[in-house]
């Protein structure tokens, strides 16, 4: 029981945090726009870490085709930072979910947070959240 009490006042606590956050973040704060990610800040990151990766994922590559999977992943890690900052920014239209209903007994640990839109593009609230992605448990 204290843990169901805690697990949402924790998640409470982050949804707010998000939304202070994104207020303090975004120039125009009184727009509901999302973040736009800045290329000259994001682009060197990707580049480092798609190489990063590369020096991991090289021995499943094709030879001679090292070059194009490393753009095709620097292109991925881009697109991922561009969701991510469209979920910082839009804090009333996304909610992470960090607990799952399961068996009485059984111990999880969420490995990676769900998604849920709660909200359409122009802030109105569903009736009913979309669940965009379950979390990801783990029985320990």
């Amino acid at each position: 029981m204290l843990t169901n009490v805690f697990s949402a006042a924790a998640s409470v606590a982050l949804s707010r945090w998000r939304t202070l956050s994104a207020f303090l973040l975004h120039p125009q704060r009184a727009e509901r726009t999302p973040l736009v990610a800045s290329d000259h800040a994001v682009l060197p990151q990707a580049a480092g870490l798609a190489n990063a990766m590369m020096s991991f994922l090289q021995p499943f590559v094709v030879p001679g085709g090292g070059q194009g999977q490393a753009e095709h992943l620097q292109a991925v890690i881009l697109e991922c930072t561009k969701l991510g900052y469209v979920l910082l920014s839009q804090p009333a239209d996304w909610r992470f979910v960090h607990s799952a209903a399961v068996q009485p007994g059984l111990r999880f640990l969420v490995v990676c947070a769900g998604l849920v839109k709660v909200g359409d593009k122009d802030g109105q609230p569903y009736d009913a959240p979309r669940q965009v992605a379950a979390p990801l448990l783990v029985q320990v």
